[in-house]
């Protein structure tokens, strides 16, 4: 009976000493502060963007606005992005008429890590275009689009985002290609 309360004793203040040991490797352990934080933004990001369009090509020459919005996905590395986008481009006064553009693209970006104030990305999108005319029938098609830029953080929830976009809608008749430059914002949720 004396053997058994010496050996609960002996094996309680073992695992006393061993929780008061532990604690004090734990707190001598230099590494604790490479543990990453818990990210303070969803993953998820809505995004607008004002801009100008020039169309170019066989459907006619002229400039006019171009506005955007979308809700998108930034991926677990933080390189990869994506985001499905409804674009509107309008008013454009050709010789022939006057038209306007709407896209619906899924866009996949590549963010590149630099170590800058700003990050570059590159990026791709593929779709649906409608184009309205005046004159010549409404036309709608398959779409794609590049795009290229850079954006700046501001918050852990909001950034900056300055780009460049190549639009192409395929349609019955001559294509709608235009060239844009859009400022956006994006805001993480």
């Amino acid at each position: 009976m004396i053997g058994a309360r010496v050996g609960i004793r002996g094996a309680v203040c073992a695992g006393i000493a061993l929780w008061l040991l532990g604690g004090t490797v734990i707190a001598a352990d230099d590494d604790w502060e490479t543990i990453p934080a818990p990210e303070a933004s969803s993953p998820f990001y809505l995004r607008g963007d004002i801009g100008w369009s020039f169309l170019t090509g066989s459907s006619g020459e002229d400039d006019a606005l171009t506005i955007g919005a979308g809700v998108g996905y930034q991926w677990w590395n933080d390189i990869l992005r994506s985001d499905v986008r409804v674009d509107w481009s309008g008013n454009y006064d050709t010789t022939i008429t006057d038209l306007d553009a709407t896209t619906l693209l899924g866009n996949t970006y590549i963010d590149i890590p630099l170590d800058l104030t700003f990050t570059p990305y590159a990026g791709a999108g593929l779709g649906w275009g409608w184009v309205d005319r005046d004159v010549g029938g409404d036309d709608s098609g398959f779409t794609y689009s590049l795009m290229g830029g850079a954006i700046f953080n501001l918050s852990d929830n909001m950034a900056l985002d300055a780009g460049y976009r190549f639009r192409d809608i395929h349609l019955d008749g001559p294509d709608f290609t235009d060239h844009s430059i859009t400022a956006g914002a994006l805001f993480s949720f």
